[in-house]
C-alpha cells in the first residue's frame, strides 16, 4: 500500500464522502473507505512543493484531528486556504491520521501515547516491576525545582556562586523546555531565560511563572491521557460491537446449514444473499472488513444460483449450498474464536479424539 509519510487534509476525505467513496461514522468520529482510491498529499519543503499519491483501501481507519498551521500553509492565497480547510483565526487545519485497523489506534492511545505521558511499567521475571517515568513525572520534579529555586532567592543571600551555580542548572532545563511543541513549555522556557538575566526579585517572580507554565502542561497531559482514554474505549465498543454481529452470523449460518432440505432451499439460499449483503453494508474496518470481503462471504450470494438453476441435479444443489456455508463459517470463524487458537483450545480437541 502506497502511503505517504504526511497526512491529508480532511476536505479531501469529505470530497470522497460526496462520491461515496468514504463513510463518516459520526458516533465514533472516524471516516471508513469504501472503494480503494488515490488522493494527492502536497506541502511545502525549502520553498519548493512535494506531493506524494496516497492509497486509501477499505477497512482502513480515518481519524480526523486538528493541527496547527505550518508556516508555509499561513502564506497560502485565500483561495488554496479555503480549498485545504485552513483556519487562519484558530491556527489550524484539519488532517485525518490513518491507521491500517481498529486496533492499531486502540494499542496507539490506550498504550503508547498514555505510557510516553504517565509511565511505563514493564514486569521482568514475573515479579520485578520497572517503571519508565513519563512526561507528568517530569513535569512534577521540574516544578519542585523551579520552587526550590524561588525559595533560595527570596530567603538567601544572593552570591555570585550561586548565580552562577543557579545558571548552569537552569541552562538544560530551558533547552529541553523551548524547542517543545505544545503550548506550555516554549514559555516557560522563556520566563527561565527572564529569571537568569534579572535582578532578584524578578528572578523569584519569573521562576514562579516558570513552575505555574510547567503545571499548566501537567494539567494539559491529564486532560489528554483522559481523552485518549474515551476515545480507545468508544473504539473499542465498536470493535466488540462488530464481533457480536459477526457473532451472530456466525451462529446463523449454522443453524442454515443444519436446516437445510430441498423444502427450505429457495429460503435458505435468498437468506444466505442478505447475509452477504448485511455483512459488506456493516462491517467497515479492519482486521473485519478484510475477512467479509472475502470470495468465501461473498459467495454466498451465488446460493440463489444453484439453488434455482436447472443445471444443477437435485442431489447437488444442497450439497454446493452447505460447502458455500462451510467456507464462510471458516472465514468467520477467525472473528468470533479469535485469530490465533489457544493451546487450551488444541489440548481438548486432542482429547476427544476417538482411542483406536
Amino acid at each position: 500500500m502506497a502511503r505517504s509519510k504526511r497526512a491529508p487534509y480532511e476536505v479531501q476525505i469529505k470530497e470522497l464522502e460526496k462520491t461515496g467513496q468514504a463513510k463518516f461514522i459520526k458516533a465514533h468520529n472516524i471516516y471508513a473507505i469504501l472503494a480503494p482510491v488515490e488522493i494527492t498529499v502536497r506541502w511545502i519543503k525549502d520553498g519548493k512543493e512535494c506531493q506524494e499519491i496516497d492509497t486509501l483501501n477499505p477497512g482502513m481507519v480515518l481519524y480526523p484531528r486538528p493541527r496547527k498551521l505550518s508556516k508555509w500553509e499561513r502564506k497560502l492565497s485565500k483561495d488554496e486556504q479555503e480549498v485545504s480547510g485552513i483556519n487562519l483565526e484558530r491556527n489550524q487545519v484539519r488532517i485525518v491520521h490513518r491507521y491500517p485497523d481498529l486496533w492499531a489506534p486502540i494499542r496507539q492511545l490506550e498504550r503508547h501515547i498514555i505510557d510516553n505521558l504517565t509511565e511505563r511499567i514493564v514486569v521482568v521475571d514475573r515479579e520485578v516491576e520497572v517503571v519508565i517515568p513519563g512526561e507528568t513525572k517530569r513535569m512534577e520534579d521540574l516544578a519542585l525545582k523551579l520552587n526550590s529555586f524561588t525559595n533560595q532567592f527570596l530567603v538567601e543571600k544572593i552570591t555570585p556562586q550561586l548565580r552562577e551555580g543557579f545558571a548552569r542548572e537552569i541552562y538544560p532545563i530551558y533547552q529541553e523546555l523551548k524547542g517543545a511543541r505544545d503550548e506550555f513549555k516554549p514559555k516557560a522556557a522563556q520566563l527561565l531565560k527572564q529569571a537568569v538575566e534579572g535582578r532578584r526579585i524578578e528572578t523569584a517572580a519569573r521562576l514562579a511563572e516558570a513552575a505555574a507554565k510547567i503545571l499548566n502542561r501537567w494539567v494539559e497531559i491529564l486532560d489528554i491521557v483522559e481523552n485518549c482514554l474515551k476515545q480507545a474505549e468508544d473504539w473499542l465498543l465498536l470493535c466488540k460491537t462488530i464481533e457480536m454481529k459477526v457473532g451472530w452470523v456466525y451462529q446463523r449460518l449454522a443453524k442454515l446449514a443444519s436446516k437445510l432440505s430441498p423444502e427450505k432451499r429457495k429460503e435458505i439460499a435468498d437468506e444466505l444473499g442478505g447475509i452477504a449483503i448485511y455483512l459488506t453494508g456493516e462491517v467497515l474496518f479492519d482486521p473485519y472488513c478484510q475477512r467479509v470481503r472475502d470470495p468465501a462471504i461473498q459467495n454466498l450470494a451465488k446460493a440463489k444460483k444453484y439453488a434455482e438453476d436447472k443445471k444443477y441435479a437435485e442431489e447437488r444443489k444442497d450439497k454446493a449450498i452447505r460447502n458455500l456455508i462451510s467456507r464462510a463459517l471458516s472465514k468467520l470463524g477467525a472473528i468470533v474464536l479469535k485469530e490465533k487458537p489457544t493451546l487450551a483450545e488444541i489440548r481438548r480437541r486432542r482429547r476427544v479424539l476417538p482411542k483406536g
